[in-house]
């Protein structure tokens, strides 16, 4: 798999991540690339180098690491997790830095902050972990796919999503009463993000369509 086609697989995952979790799509696709080298060292489909612990819910395998210990980098062999598939490995990931102890990163805006603060808060061992994520991060622009995803942020999809709901339950009945409770800007954005992705789907059905008639 190329490396373009291993970021836009993940791609998706990571910006469901960012509108649920609020974490960065470029943290979690930069982390999947550095800890899997781009999906070529993924045994069980394991992403990310979470570590098993009993009662986590996922089967186990036995695999060597490094670690940097007392200034110095060791081999050592460590159980990890085990998944059914690459979602199933990108949600857990997810899920773990939802504990307390990651909170500044979800508070994060933007790589710089994220990649320092994934560190700080005791994810990676090693010391040139920031250095290497942000490496990775300007060389395949994932910052864009941040501000793409920063468009709809969690809180806006939060608040959309239930504004959708009120509506069809009947809470407004009208627009105008609708709107004064929704922001117009953010839910126009919303509306053209749809648009442009049917727009690109109808695109490669034609295409696909004309090619096969041909």
């Amino acid at each position: 798999m190329k490396k373009k086609e291993f970021i836009e697989k993940i791609k998706p995952l990571s910006i469901k991540a960012y509108q649920e979790f609020g974490i960065l799509p470029s943290l979690t696709i930069a982390q999947a690339i550095c800890e899997s080298a781009w999906g070529k060292k993924a045994p069980g489909n394991m992403l990310f180098g979470i570590k098993w612990t009993y009662g986590c819910g996922y089967d186990w395998q036995e695999l060597w690491t490094s670690e940097f210990v007392n200034g110095k980098y060791i081999r050592v062999k460590a159980k990890f997790r085990k998944y059914d598939s690459w979602n199933e490995s990108i949600e857990d990931h997810s899920k773990l830095l939802m504990l307390k102890r990651y909170t500044p990163v979800r508070e994060c805006k933007d790589y710089i902050c994220a990649t320092e603060q994934i560190r700080k808060c005791g994810y990676a061992t090693s010391p040139t972990y920031t250095r290497t994520l942000r490496k990775i991060i300007e060389q395949n622009k994932l910052q864009e796919i941040d501000e793409d995803a920063q468009i709809l942020s969690p809180e806006v999809v939060k608040e959309i999503k239930q504004s959708r709901k009120d509506y069809a339950e009947g809470k407004y009945t009208t627009f105008e009463e609708f709107f004064t409770e929704v922001d117009i800007e953010q839910f126009v954005n919303l509306l053209k993000e749809t648009k442009e992705i049917v727009e690109k789907l109808l695109e490669k059905i034609e295409a696909f369509l004309n090619e096969r008639e041909n």
